[in-house]
């Protein structure tokens, strides 16, 4: 049985392109990962940053932009959809259809 681990990670939910802060810049630099790898987007200092923020979301310079943090269930692969601009989390199953061939079939969700 795989265990189940919960992990937090940032996303930018909202339609556009995210621009940071010159905090969230500064805390980036100091961290040495790239804006937006995985590295990032889990790492303690970016998630406390992002708590500690007005409403648990840090907006960004363009109108309506913002980054948080979105809740995943590491027992099965995941990643990040990204449509318009929006990024969700989306989970990926499959199932073999036949394992002589190793031929599986896959689904996404996001729950």
């Amino acid at each position: 049985m795989i265990n189940t681990i919960i992990q937090e990670v940032i996303i930018s939910p909202s339609k556009g392109f995210f621009e940071s802060d010159e905090k969230l810049l500064q805390l980036t630099e100091e961290i040495g990962e790239p804006l937006f790898s995985i590295e990032w987007r889990t790492n303690t200092r970016i998630l406390d940053y992002v708590k500690a923020s007005k409403n648990k979301i840090v907006e960004g310079k363009e109108a309506k932009t913002f980054i948080s943090i979105a809740t995943v269930r590491t027992a099965i692969p995941w990643f990040i959809k990204v449509d318009c601009g929006a990024e969700s989390i989306q989970y990926l199953d499959y199932f073999y259809v036949d394992t002589n061939l190793n031929y599986i079939e896959f689904w996404e969700s996001d729950d």
